[in-house]
């Protein structure tokens, strides 16, 4: 099944054949997958992935120096090939970036179905529908006992106005006081997917309870669960999660 997973990613990596001119290149195209597999085969360990994460920018470096030379030297496929692990590494700073505790944006709808789901499928990774508003969709994924939360923004994608930006606030419930806390408040812009929550061997995870949506933009806010009182909006279509 690795070996299946490594091909799947190289084929993605290698739209058209790699030249055999740029040995660098060929180098980064075969070490690139083992360090996504890394993520993917062992989420639930947050001691590797800080270990990922950490190697990111040492990649990154890289893949710009290598684009440089594929542009100057190169033939055309050895730069769509270096694009392509830039993009992947993009996808992979997403997660490991989240996780790590830093700001990470969106993906497009394209990156998390087009290219992320067929691998996280094929390595046993299932994900469901747990919530959702008027606007937005809320997808729990899982392998073993790792779980993350993504939200998708079922509006599509606009590169103007307000770029079709939804907040969003997610609850959780505290037994001790009996009521839904908010934890997240964050916004996704139009036909993309923002990280929301996870739970490893050290972070726990919180269990969404309840979710409330708005058309409009605010800055990304955090709160501990008994920092906050909900504040109910009834004008948003609500799923409860069991």
């Amino acid at each position: 099944m690795r070996k299946y997973l490594l091909s799947l990613m190289l084929f993605m990596l290698t739209f058209m054949p790699c030249s055999a001119r740029m040995r660098d290149v060929e180098e980064m195209a075969d070490a690139f997958p083992d360090l996504m597999m890394s993520f993917i085969d062992k989420p639930y360990h947050h001691a590797n992935t800080l270990k990922i994460h950490g190697m990111i920018d040492k990649f990154d470096d890289a893949l710009k120096e290598l684009s440089a030379e594929s542009l100057q030297y190169g033939s055309q496929s050895d730069y769509y090939t270096v694009t392509n692990m830039q993009n992947l590494l993009r996808m992979l700073d997403f997660f490991t970036g989240n996780i790590a505790g830093y700001f990470r944006g969106s993906l497009s709808a394209d990156d998390v179905e087009g290219t992320l789901n067929p691998i996280f499928k094929a390595s046993g990774w299932t994900w469901r529908i747990i919530a959702t508003t008027a606007d937005l969709e809320f997808y729990e994924y899982a392998n073993g006992l790792f779980k993350m939360v993504l939200v998708k923004n079922t509006r599509p994608q606009s590169n103007y106005g307000d770029y079709n930006y939804c907040s969003f606030k997610c609850y959780t419930w505290s037994p001790v006081t009996k009521e839904n806390y908010w934890f997240v408040n964050k916004s996704v812009p139009g036909e993309c997917y923002r990280f929301v929550e996870y739970g490893d061997d050290t972070h726990p995870y919180k269990k969404i309870s309840k979710v409330t949506s708005e058309r409009n933009f605010v800055n990304d806010i955090w709160a501990e669960p008994k920092a906050q009182s909900p504040k109910h909006n009834t004008t948003q279509k609500r799923r409860k999660v069991h």
